[in-house]
């Protein structure tokens, strides 16, 4: 499941090491995109920062596609009378 990454300081940039190799720079209180959670487990790097209080990562959850209402979304157009 996809996970958030937000730093968590009120001063400086944080650099965060994922599992790839590769980095993350967030600012004071900026939140990353959606990263795979194969970057953050079993990571000692981003388990230390947590620990710290330094970032918080977390779960993406994807909500079921909301039912589009409406007689357009059933097939008829607006205005047409039966």
């Amino acid at each position: 499941m996809p996970v958030t990454i937000t730093n968590l300081q009120s001063a400086g940039p944080l650099h965060v090491p994922l599992a790839s190799g590769r980095t993350l720079r967030l600012s004071p209180g900026q939140t990353s995109a959606e990263i795979p959670d194969v970057e953050v487990d079993d990571n000692d790097a981003v388990e230390r920062l947590r620990n710290g209080g330094l970032v918080e990562v977390a779960e993406v959850r994807k909500s079921a596609p909301a039912a589009r209402g409406g007689r357009a979304a059933r097939g008829r157009k607006a205005g047409d009378d039966e």
